[in-house]
């Protein structure tokens, strides 16, 4: 019938092994990895789209732009309205350069913070710099129980408060990004606030955030599936390709395949 006799989490003995604890609670769940692949998955998952949002960009020339000549502030007599010179063209954090970088700190690659811009110990999960403008671009990434996404928030963006000062002291202009992904697949609109700064069109954000859910609700499932096993292995990071596949969609599992 399925009956379990304890309450208790078989992997730390937690007196109640709720969802939230499985998920986002459990300490030997934490020390074995568990949580961040699931973590890293997402981050792979950004890291390629935020490529190929840099990719475009720098690959488009950056022109000064000058002051409209004068002329264009007449009117004519016969002419019943100034004749408008069309849309402009929306401004984002990465349209003042075409030379932008992104360094990204996975648990098996790790971050190190380039001392030309600042030195630092922290490691943010994306970093994203132009020399030419001299801008940084910090993103923190977090995959909490959905009943902690604010107070993660304002304890991420406290966190890199302090290196955004130095970064400014330093001749750069630095902003700061704190993203959430909830465990069971709920994204925060902090994705999508970050996302829109960065150039993605509405239809792009909403496509990226729904992939990040994806990825966080397969995660989450392989590690309510294994939850009793108090074995982990090494496992690859969930391939954004994986998501488009069928064997992903029939196999909960073979996002935790061994390496």
């Amino acid at each position: 019938m399925g009956y379990i006799p304890t309450a208790q989490c078989p992997l730390c003995r937690h007196k109640q092994c709720t969802l939230f604890h499985i998920l986002v609670g459990c300490k030997v769940a934490l020390r074995s990895g568990r949580y961040t692949w699931r973590h890293d998955s997402v981050l792979l998952l950004l890291r390629a789209a935020f490529q190929e949002r840099l990719d475009k960009q720098n690959s488009t020339k950056i022109v000064p732009s000058l002051p409209p000549d004068i002329s264009k502030s007449f009117v004519k007599k016969a002419d019943k309205k100034k004749p408008t010179t069309g849309r402009p063209p929306s401004k984002h954090l990465l349209s003042s350069a075409d030379d932008w970088e992104m360094m990204v700190d996975f648990n098996h690659d790790r971050l190190v913070f380039p001392k030309f811009i600042c030195t630092s110990d922290l490691r943010p999960d994306i970093l994203i710099f132009s020399k030419q403008s001299r801008r940084v671009i910090l993103i923190e990434l977090t995959c909490p129980g959905e009943e902690s996404i604010p107070a993660k928030h304002i304890e991420k963006e406290a966190r890199y408060m302090q290196l955004s000062e130095q970064i400014q002291q330093r001749g750069w202009h630095a902003q700061t990004f704190a993203v959430e992904a909830g465990a069971r697949g709920f994204v925060a609109r902090s994705m999508n606030i970050c996302l829109r700064k960065l150039g993605f069109n509405p239809s792009q954000a909403s496509r990226t955030c729904k992939s990040v859910s994806l990825t966080v609700a397969k995660c989450s499932h392989t590690i309510w599936l294994l939850h009793k096993q108090k074995v982990w292995s090494k496992r690859q990071l969930l391939s954004p390709d994986l998501l488009k596949g069928s064997q992903a969609e029939k196999d909960p599992n073979c996002a935790g395949s061994s390496v």
